[in-house]
């Protein structure tokens, strides 16, 4: 049961968790439902606004952090949201970062 809640904490698909459990999606999907697990239940409830605030203030601590660990230490922080939203918010908040971070993983 934990195993299954962390995998549905790090925004895994069910698909994708499905299958690194090698069972089917709707053999997953039962067992969330066994245990009561909502994969829709876990995010934070938090505006586009208030994130951008939040991953601002983890941007002063880490200037040259890309989403994943902006992601984490919003995790930290008590804000679950998707990984999506993570990277939207840092271009809408650094978008030169984002380029910048880009151009030094790209050939």
């Amino acid at each position: 049961m934990e195993e299954l809640q962390y995998l549905v904490n790090w925004d895994f698909s069910t698909r994708d968790i499905a299958e690194a459990l090698g069972v089917s999606e709707s053999t997953f999907k039962r067992r969330l439902r066994e245990y009561h697990i909502s994969v829709k239940g876990q995010k934070t409830e938090i505006t586009d606004a208030d994130l951008d605030a939040a991953v601002r203030i983890i941007y002063c601590q880490f200037p040259n952090a890309g989403y994943r660990r902006v992601h984490s230490q919003l995790l930290l922080r008590g804000i679950n949201t998707l990984q999506l939203r993570v990277k939207e918010s840092l271009q809408r908040t650094d978008p030169d970062g984002v380029v910048k971070r880009w151009l030094t993983i790209t050939p």
